[in-house]
């Protein structure tokens, strides 16, 4: 399908999780939308039969998922697993302090 020579257009990244991203991201907008905006009657009706806040548990998922292969792709190589859990946790930690 793709040429050896080109990279696929996803660049890499797993479409899977790409997906699930935007799906949590559409959860969690209807959702605030609901709440902050004035809306039909009939999307009203809809918060009775389903609920949109497990868009947040989504992201908290993919979030821990990203994070547990980032380390292991680190800590697959030679070296000591807890010198790259330390390094990975106080990158992190840095990150989102400066971020």
């Amino acid at each position: 399908m793709f040429d050896k020579s080109t990279k696929p257009p996803h660049d890499g990244k797993n479409l899977n999780i790409q997906i699930l991203r935007a799906i949590a991201i559409i959860m969690v907008v209807m959702q605030h939308y609901k709440i902050r905006m004035p809306t039909e009657s009939w999307y009203l009706e809809m918060f009775r039969y389903i609920q949109l806040w497990p868009g947040v548990d989504i992201f908290l998922a993919i979030s821990g998922y990203l994070m547990c292969k980032s380390l292991k792709n680190q800590s697959s190589g030679k070296g000591d697993f807890v010198k790259h859990l330390k390094s990975f946790l106080l990158k992190r930690f840095l990150d989102y302090i400066l971020f």
